[in-house]
């Protein structure tokens, strides 16, 4: 009988012990993902170029007046310049830079400015 309880006992300490299970991973609060995770990637230098060229070339192409028509082509760089340094200054984001890029007459650039306002 002593043999039997001795196996027993013995048997018992051959059982490894149940691994525990890790604690769940609760996740920490975080503020919600923009819907497209891309518009946080500020716009280079040379996209904000070719946007501000783009819209001063929008705003001379739709002059009818030949005396705001030379104005405009006087003012094109600035126009541009101010442009690209409010794009970059700014961040603009990716819709705000597809939205001017897209913009084919004055009116299409006042939408934007109207859609997207400075900061």
């Amino acid at each position: 009988m002593l043999r039997v309880a001795f196996v027993m006992l013995a048997a018992c300490e051959l059982v490894p012990a149940p691994k525990q299970q890790p604690a769940p991973v609760v996740p920490l609060a975080a503020e919600p993902a923009p819907a497209d995770a891309t518009e946080l990637v500020p716009p280079t230098a040379q996209t904000c170029e070719e946007i501000g060229k783009h819209v001063a070339a929008v705003m001379i192409a739709a002059a009818k007046d030949p005396a705001v028509l030379s104005i405009l082509e006087q003012e094109r760089d600035a126009t541009a310049k101010k442009t690209a340094e409010n794009c970059t200054a700014q961040k603009w984001t990716k819709a705000k830079l597809e939205c001017y890029a897209q913009a084919r007459a004055p009116a299409d650039v006042k939408a934007c400015d109207q859609r997207f306002p400075s900061a």
